[in-house]
Order: C-alpha cells, then sequence, then structure tokens
C-alpha cells in the first residue's frame, strides 16, 4: 500500500478547504514535516486537521518511515498524540483498536542520547532504607497488582490480569486496580478514559466497580496452580563458563582503588566467612554447608547464610516464599516476618578465629619463594607471570614439556639442555606446604 500517497491526500484535502479555528468546529494544528524530523513552524508547514485525520496522518507517517531512528520518533510523537487528547478518542471509536496501539509502542524506543540522559540522572542514586521499606510494602499483599489470587470480571474468572487482558482488550493494570478497588466509585473521568465503560448502556456513573461485575479473591493460602510451582534451583556454573572466564580476567590487572573496596568489603560482619555459629530452627552449625547437609539440601548453604547474616531483619515477601521450599513447608504462613523471626540468627565466635592456610613453597631452579609474585621478580625477566609458575609448581607439576611449550617460554629456552621430553618436575619446579 502506497501510505505516501494516502497521507498526501489528507494534507491537500485539508489545504483545499481553508480551514479556520473557531467554537462551532474543533480542528489541531499539524506539521506536514514533523518537527522531529526537523520540520519548522512556518505557515506553510502547518495545516488544520480533524482530529481523526490527524491520527490516522500520524499513523501513516510511522508506516511510512523505512527508518528506524526516524520510525522511532514518529512513534513517539504518535503516542503523545494520543496521551493529550483522551478527551476527543470517542470521536475514533469505529477504528482504533488494540491492534494499532500495539503496533505503533513496538517502534518507541530509547536513543542513544536519551539512554546516556537516564543513565546519568539515575547515576550514583541512593535509595534510603526506609524507601525500600516501603517499596516492599507497596509490593506486597493486596497492593501488588500481580497479587496472587482470581480475577473476577464481567468476561470470566482469571488467574491473572495479563490473561484478563488477552480475553478483554483493558489494559491489565486497569483490570488489577478495578477489581482490588472495587469498592471506589466510577466518575465522569474513569468513563472518558474507558472505551470498556462508555460501551455500557445503562451508564455506570455512580457506581462502585464491583456492581458492574470487578472483584477479587486473594487465595494466599488456598491450593491453587501456581502452589506447584517450583522455586528456582541454585545457579551451578559449567565447566565451560568458568575457562571463558578464566580466559577473560587473565592478565587483568587490579587497580589499588579496586583492591581497597573489595578489602573493605569482605572485613567483619561483611564477609561471609566470618567465624561463628549458624543458628537454624532445626539446629546449631559451625558451617552453612553442614546445616544444608541437615536438612537434606531443602536450603541452599549460600541461602542460609543470607536467613542468619546478611538478610537476618528482612521482611519475608509473597517472591520469597515462591522460591524457597522451606519457606513454603512451614504450616504457619512466615509473610510479613522476618528471617530472625522464624529462628534464623548468626552467633559470632570471638575466640575462634578462622583457620587460614598453611604457609606455600614454590621451589624453582633458582631458589625457594613464598609466592609466585616473589618468584616472577627474582626470575631476571625470564617470566613474567605468576600464573606460570603456579602452574608448573602444582598443577602441570607432572605434565611434559611440549615443543610448543618451549617455543613460548624465554626461561626453557635459556636453559643450557633442552627440556623438551622432560617434566617439569625433573627441570626443578617442585611445591610444598608447611
Amino acid at each position: 500500500m502506497n501510505y505516501q500517497k494516502l497521507y498526501n491526500n489528507i494534507i491537500t484535502n485539508a489545504q483545499s478547504k481553508n480551514r479556520k479555528k473557531s467554537k462551532l468546529e474543533y480542528f489541531e494544528n499539524h506539521h506536514i514535516l514533523p518537527r522531529c524530523l526537523g520540520g519548522s513552524n512556518d505557515k506553510s508547514n502547518l495545516v488544520l486537521l480533524t482530529f481523526k485525520e490527524h491520527y490516522i496522518a500520524h499513523h501513516l507517517l510511522v508506516k511510512n518511515s523505512n527508518n528506524i531512528i526516524h520510525k522511532s520518533k514518529l512513534a513517539m510523537a504518535f503516542n503523545i498524540l494520543m496521551n493529550t487528547s483522551k478527551d476527543k478518542l470517542n470521536e475514533c471509536d469505529n477504528f482504533i483498536t488494540i491492534k494499532v496501539w500495539k503496533f505503533n509502542l513496538q517502534f518507541i524506543r530509547h536513543l542513544e542520547s536519551s539512554k546516556l540522559k537516564i543513565s546519568a540522572a539515575n547515576k550514583d542514586k541512593i535509595i534510603s532504607y526506609q524507601h525500600k521499606n516501603i517499596l516492599s510494602v507497596i509490593k506486597s499483599g493486596k497492593l501488588n497488582p500481580c497479587n496472587k489470587g482470581e480475577y473476577i470480571t464481567p468476561f470470566g474468572h482469571f488467574y491473572g490480569s495479563t490473561e484478563a487482558e488477552y480475553v478483554s482488550g483493558i489494559n491489565s493494570k486497569t483490570i488489577s486496580n478495578w477489581c482490588i478497588n472495587n469498592n471506589k466509585i466510577i466518575s465522569n473521568r474513569n468513563i472518558t478514559q474507558s472505551y470498556y465503560l462508555k460501551s455500557l448502556s445503562p451508564s455506570p456513573l455512580g457506581k462502585t466497580f464491583k456492581e458492574i461485575g470487578f472483584s477479587f479473591i486473594d487465595l494466599q493460602g488456598v491450593n491453587n496452580k501456581y502452589d506447584n510451582r517450583q522455586p528456582k534451583q541454585p545457579y551451578t556454573m559449567s565447566t565451560e563458563s568458568r575457562l571463558k572466564m578464566s580466559k577473560a580476567h587473565k592478565g587483568k590487572i587490579v587497580s589499588k582503588e579496586s583492591r581497597e573496596r573489595m578489602s573493605k568489603s569482605h572485613i567483619g560482619d561483611k564477609n561471609w566467612q566470618v567465624s561463628g555459629y549458624y543458628q537454624t530452627p532445626f539446629g546449631k552449625f559451625s558451617s552453612s554447608t553442614e546445616a544444608s547437609n541437615k536438612c537434606d539440601n531443602i536450603i541452599h548453604s549460600r541461602t542460609i547464610v543470607n536467613f542468619c547474616n546478611h538478610n537476618n531483619n528482612k521482611i519475608i515477601t509473597r517472591r520469597s516464599i515462591t522460591r524457597s521450599k522451606y519457606l513454603q513447608s512451614l504450616t504457619s504462613s512466615p509473610l510479613g516476618k522476618t528471617y530472625n523471626d522464624i529462628g534464623f540468627s548468626f552467633i559470632k565466635t570471638k575466640n575462634n578465629p578462622i583457620k587460614r592456610k598453611t604457609n606455600s613453597l614454590y621451589i624453582t631452579p633458582w631458589g625457594t619463594f613464598n609466592s609466585t609474585k616473589s618468584a616472577v621478580n627474582y626470575s631476571k625477566g625470564l617470566i613474567n607471570s605468576p600464573t606460570s609458575i603456579s602452574s608448573w609448581c602444582k598443577k602441570n607439576n607432572n605434565k611434559i614439556i611440549t615443543i610448543r611449550s618451549f617455543q613460548q617460554s624465554p626461561f626453557l629456552k635459556s636453559l643450557p639442555v633442552s627440556p623438551i621430553g622432560k617434566t617439569f618436575k625433573q627441570v626443578g619446579f617442585y611445591f610444598a606446604s608447611v
């Protein structure tokens, strides 16, 4: 279809009528070449259109554009038109459909410059602990639009507002508000903003949403299809992913500032390996792994650390319950309580320090050292990587030296006798712990 030709016909038709704004007829100014594409506010670039013509013109502009950036700008302009002229949408009931709305929304994308502005505005934004608690309360219980329950509407019963949207065509958030706040009286504003309320006869003005068939049944604690959902299993990294990460971080230089930050983040209570006991409803344990094994791995060891130490005073939400088999198995619902209330805590022990690793000795042909870095410093520049010394002394100690290893290492080349065919142990690399 030739969208440009249709667009030109609307513009020429409007220009030929020599329209003027008056109280008797409603017209809107339209830029023939849109401002988002470089159009000006000159009279030659302006034309008076009815709201219906204005809507169709913007819809044709979006469809006609092939440039992704231009399409995104035109879709944004079309969306602004729809939001600023809600009182005029009753003129377009016959041709405005959900398909048209969704077609337009799929092209609305933030430009890179807009993304940078949003990122700069939200950078270093500190959310207080009180504000976090307020958000947590808003998103729990009946105030949560994704509440676990049954939405009763004139179109049927649904276990989600999104499911109801597909059947009725009404926005999911709107259905959620009407069902949960069903004692609210319907006003003129509600009717003008909703196609569904306009279509009702007689007019629902003055009635409540409950009276026209919208209500909500809270199914917390009642068995339904959502109770059978399996919580997410703890993520275990594959060997391939570990190798990729190892290659990505190999030779990476960490600045002093980063090291200081990492050091501070692992001091005291912030260190998950801090000495102490994990007090749980099923016993007292010296390690989280021991506690996890005791409860048949229903709770992951890392989760026990969070329950006892990090998130001890955190309020248990519905999301936490759906993700945890242990919280689901409790007889009384822990919703709204803290992990401390249901028996999780951490007891520090000052006289029980963490067992440190024994001293490591790296034995090389040029000396014995406590660390790989000091071994590198005394290698006279023949070995630059501490990981090479670590692998030669520990992991690859019994590995046979190949021609490739020989060519890649200045140290192996410097030896008077060729080490090809020998092991690194035979050359003089050992590891010992004291």
